[in-house]
């Protein structure tokens, strides 16, 4: 009789996050705060961002999307980097 592997579970380490602070503005003059970068680290063990988390200041509304869907409406011209003095 063979004795039974013992499979040990994996434990997901939590993901990092990196507080990563920038300034947006979309088409309409809205501007977006990006407040923080999630990711991990790959096969390799090089570290990845997976997600952006960003505040729309007009409508004081949080929101995390994908890192690939953030880069494609910079590459579309949908947002620019905002460098200027924020008013209060």
């Amino acid at each position: 009789m063979e004795a039974n592997e013992v499979e040990t579970e994996k434990v997901q380490k939590a993901e990092p996050v990196i507080a990563r602070f920038s300034r947006w503005r979309d088409g309409q003059g809205q501007l977006f705060l990006v407040l923080y970068k999630v990711g991990g680290f790959d096969v390799g063990g090089t570290w990845r961002v997976k997600q952006i988390g960003f505040l729309n200041i007009d409508e004081e509304q949080p929101r995390e999307v994908p890192l690939r869907e953030f880069q494609d409406w910079i590459e579309a011209g949908i947002l620019t980097r905002f460098t200027g003095v924020i008013g209060l």
